[in-house]
């Protein structure tokens, strides 16, 4: 299981003042204990995690198919 990361990033204090009662004001859609402005960001983390991982993996395919390309052709040129 990954380590949760604590340092709130920009988006997480941008979602958090965005839904951020007024003073004195309480939101009921939160639960009344927050629950769902903790399971919304979950799930965005989730979203942005699957995100990065997909971006990762498909620079690392295109850096292989990138180095593949670079062998073949040191490969022609020696040949010649």
């Amino acid at each position: 299981m990954k380590k949760e990361n604590k340092t709130k990033t920009s988006w997480e204090k941008e979602f958090d003042e965005i839904f951020k009662p007024p003073v004195g004001e309480h939101y009921d859609y939160f639960g009344g204990t927050g629950h769902l402005h903790d399971e919304i960001k979950f799930f965005i983390r989730t979203l942005l995690d699957q995100q990065q991982e997909k971006l990762i993996k498909d620079f690392r395919a295109e850096l292989k198919a990138s180095l593949f390309q670079q062998k073949q052709q040191l490969k022609e040129k020696a040949k010649k």
